[in-house]
């Protein structure tokens, strides 16, 4: 019964993502995305309006405080794209191996619902994301990818093109800034600040105690 499921063609639109020129309703203003992971380490995408596309820059290595667009070495073009996708999933420490190594895992298989941000056509979106089975995989015996659903539990629809995606732990908080690197809580700015958190080897109770740190910074900006 396994291999005749297999052997029966499935409807390929559940096999691919969902997409669409126009821009779904709703969302927030969103002219950039700064992404920090370190002070050595961060990310810079905004909005060109020209090109519909999020334009990406990052430290340089010559002066590793400054960011610098990101240049496509065969095109000479700065690194765009039309998606840029904020992942929340759950993170642990990998079974059998001492947390000294800092080995983790992220769980990406079978999750019932899990929040995503998306970005596209200068607004962020609050969507969710899953991987669970349901009628189609149990009818036809394959997997789909991740989908990513609206409010209503519709496919959300990206835009044509690129997409690029920041993986982060559930509670990781994105918040809106003064200005494209600034770190003043301000809403309707359209500028958004993601501040990574990792997890840290070794130390299991200073990442519970900063994932409640930022449940309360959620929690207060969402006031």
């Amino acid at each position: 019964n396994k291999w005749v499921k297999l052997a029966t063609p499935a409807d390929p639109n559940n096999l691919r993502f969902s997409f669409d020129e126009n821009a779904p309703e709703g969302g927030q203003f969103a002219e950039s995305l700064f992404v920090r992971y370190a002070s050595t380490n961060e990310i810079l995408w905004q909005y060109d309006d020209a090109s519909g596309k999020y334009l990406r820059a990052q430290n340089s290595v010559e002066d590793p405080l400054s960011l610098l667009a990101d240049v496509d070495k065969g095109t000479g073009d700065q690194i765009g794209v039309e998606n840029l996708i904020i992942l929340m999933a759950h993170h642990d420490w990998v079974p059998g191996f001492k947390k000294e190594l800092g080995l983790f895992d992220v769980d990406l298989n079978y999750v019932s619902l899990n929040p995503a941000l998306i970005l596209r056509d200068g607004k962020l979106y609050q969507v969710t994301w899953t991987t669970i089975s349901e009628q189609f995989e149990q009818e036809s015996g394959r997997m789909r990818p991740i989908r990513f659903l609206d409010a209503d539990g519709n496919n959300f629809r990206l835009k044509p093109g690129q997409t690029w995606v920041h993986v982060v732990m559930t509670g990781n908080p994105c918040y809106e800034v003064e200005n494209a690197l600034g770190s003043t809580v301000t809403s309707g700015s359209g500028h958004w600040k993601l501040p990574y958190i990792s997890f840290k080897p070794g130390s299991q109770e200073e990442v519970e105690r900063e994932v409640e740190e930022l449940k309360e910074l959620t929690y207060e900006l969402n006031q």
